[in-house]
């Protein structure tokens, strides 16, 4: 029972105090819910009142916060040109020349191929250095040399050319240079701030610390035109046009240029910045990353939009082929790595080159959640001039010129236009007390230095005063010193006419000598142009004598020449003859000879077969009734046998 009782007055209290809450609040229509006297039909449309405003308040409360939480920012655009700095371009150069042939031989020698393996795995080490997602289709596919996918890019590195040239600006600062790996193999990136990052040393080092990263080098445009100047790149290039905290990328506007040309690139600039309040914000709220939130990349430690759009080519690329080609990090943060391809992944990779270079497949656009960087600089080329060495001697080889001739007249700036106090309402700024602590630690830092300026003031004006004083003692001394410089010169000038008087005496003195000596001087040369024009003619009239003498001696000469021509001709014609008839006898000497042999032989041969019948007695030789005797010899000694 007491509990029953206790319990029944702890509900009466608690229902007498929200009645007298709601009846006393300042809250619209709320009093009307608990008023007596009042119908239940009119305390349900006073209850659905206040249900429908709490809604709405609820609706637009959650409107506002999600509009604060996804886009709190504007970019404006500021166009007082003299209140700001620009950024000077950066640029990555890729020579087409990145093969060293001394340290290929060497690995040539080294491996001990023969001619033709060493020709195919130049060819395919050249191929390789220079491949990029255009070009691997090109690349041989019939012969490894044994070399895996994985040892491409040390291969490559081991072999490349020295590639080095002179750097020159026309600023105080000196143009960093920096070799790195961008996805068109081996190249340089010249005054970027984030190259580091990107080369192969820093990834084979497997390093993912933050280095200090060098001043950012910027112009004004009461400093003119400002370039920067590359020398001697000794081959043909191609060059991209970035940011200074951005790195370079397939699908990024590229230009070539041969190695015969100057070329000079003018340059326009647009930047944007995020101030020091929409800095405060998260990624989110200000949908920009900057350099230092490299927290999503998985093989960087800083963040450019470039980079992010590379890691998403990477995935891209493995997705498609299950490989990614050699000239991206092979490791990743938490020892996360891709397979390297081989040539059957790079084939696989040609043959989709446009959807890797583009991101973008047959069917949709690959959706990478790569954010823009939030101090980003964007350079657009406004044109190029080309100067050919034919029509100027060039010697020092290919040069590239680049700078700022048109500073830009507007710059895009990122800042808070929806904050806190747009959330909680303006009322808030008034009474909250950490913020009038603020205001008014802000009006004592302001007291301050208002003190130090009157302080400053007063300094300045004793130091104008001391200042003006001595302009004035300058001022008395100069007249008076003006007073005695202006006697001491003339003075000066009397001494100085005294003294011109007397050389003009001398000078015509020296002149009157000078013009009798130049009339002897003439006589002279009269006499002697006279003599001299006697001897000229004796000598002609010799030279025409001894002329006429030598002549009648060469036509002498020439009669003389022209008989013994003559009579060689006739030699010559007589020695043919002779030789000829010569050559008649020899041949009639051997007929003689010849017919000599025959008739001797056919004596001997008569001889002989006058020999044979004799001892035969054949013919006029044998017995007396030939063949008659001989038959009856022949029957006779048949008959004796």
């Amino acid at each position: 029972m007491e509990q029953q009782g206790l319990w029944a007055r702890l509900v009466h209290r608690t229902r007498r105090f929200v009645v007298h809450l709601l009846t006393t609040t300042s809250a619209h229509g709320v009093r009307y819910l608990v008023l007596g006297g009042l119908h239940i039909l009119e305390r349900l449309v006073w209850l659905s009142c206040i249900t429908i405003g709490v809604y709405g308040m609820v609706a637009l409360s959650q409107r506002i916060w999600n509009r604060f939480q996804t886009s709190p920012t504007v970019i404006s655009m500021d166009r007082n040109m003299y209140l700001w700095n620009t950024s000077f371009p950066s640029l990555t150069i890729c020579s087409h020349r990145r093969i060293d042939e001394e340290k290929l031989a060497g690995y040539v020698k080294l491996r001990g191929f023969d001619e033709d393996d060493a020709e195919q795995f130049r060819e395919f080490v050249v191929l390789l250095a220079n491949v990029s997602y255009r070009t691997f289709l090109e690349l041989p596919m019939y012969k490894t040399f044994g070399i895996a996918g994985y040892d491409y890019m040390e291969l490559l590195y081991n072999l490349s050319w020295t590639f080095k040239p002179q750097v020159n600006s026309g600023t105080a600062l000196n143009l960093s240079v920096q070799p790195i790996v961008t996805e068109l193999g081996l190249c340089l990136a010249v005054n970027s701030r984030i190259a580091e990052y990107t080369s192969y040393e820093y990834w084979q080092s497997r390093r993912w610390d933050r280095v200090p990263e060098p001043p950012p080098l910027v112009v004004h445009p009461l400093d003119g035109e400002v370039y920067g100047q590359l020398i001697k790149l000794e081959s043909s290039y191609e060059v991209f046009f970035h940011g200074s905290m951005e790195v370079a990328e397939i699908s990024s506007r590229q230009y070539s240029f041969e190695e015969s040309y100057y070329t000079t690139v003018e340059l326009m600039a647009l930047e944007i910045l995020t101030s020091r309040n929409a800095r405060e914000l998260s990624v989110r709220q200000r949908q920009c990353r900057f350099t230092h939130e490299g927290e999503t990349l998985l093989f960087s430690p800083v963040y450019s939009y470039n980079l992010c759009r590379i890691e998403c080519r990477m995935k891209l690329a493995f997705k498609l082929c299950g490989c990614v080609p050699h000239f991206y990090r092979p490791i990743g943060k938490g020892n996360f790595r891709y397979r390297i391809c081989d040539f059957e992944g790079l084939r696989c990779l040609g043959q989709r080159s446009e959807e890797m270079i583009t991101l973008r497949t047959k069917k949709k656009v690959i959706d990478c959640n790569c954010l823009p960087n939030c101090d980003d600089s964007n350079f657009f080329v406004q044109a190029h001039v080309r100067i050919t060495c034919r029509s100027r001697e060039w010697f020092l080889g290919a040069n590239l010129q680049w700078g700022l001739t048109d500073y830009p007249k507007m710059q895009l700036n990122r800042d808070i236009i929806f904050g806190l106090s747009d959330v909680f309402g303006e009322a808030r700024v008034y009474y909250d007390r950490v913020e009038y602590l603020e205001r008014c630690k802000e009006s004592h830092r302001l007291m301050k230095k208002l003190k130090i300026v009157k302080y400053q003031y007063h300094e300045q004006n004793q130091k104008l005063h001391l200042e003006s004083q001595i302009e004035m003692t300058k001022q008395r001394f100069i007249k008076s010193w003006e007073a005695s410089r202006k006697e001491q010169l003339q003075h000066t000038i009397s001494d100085r006419i005294d003294y011109l008087q007397k050389e003009r005496t001398a000078s015509a003195l020296d002149k009157t000598r000078a013009i009798e000596a130049s009339a002897a001087i003439e006589k002279f040369y009269r006499w002697k142009l006279e003599s001299t024009e006697q001897e000229i003619e004796g000598w002609m009239n010799r030279f025409d004598r001894e002329k006429e003498e030598q002549d009648s001696r060469f036509q002498k000469v020439r009669a003389t020449e022209k008989h013994w021509n003559e009579l060689q001709l006739s030699y010559e014609e007589r020695q043919h003859e002779i030789e000829s008839l010569e050559k008649e006898l020899a041949s009639w000497e051997a007929q003689m000879r010849h017919k000599e042999l025959c008739g001797r032989m056919a004596t001997k041969l008569q001889a002989w077969w006058r020999g044979v019948m004799v001892r035969k007695r054949l013919g006029r030789f044998g017995p007396p009734g030939g063949k008659k005797a001989k038959g009856k010899q022949k029957g006779k000694g048949k008959h004796k046998k």
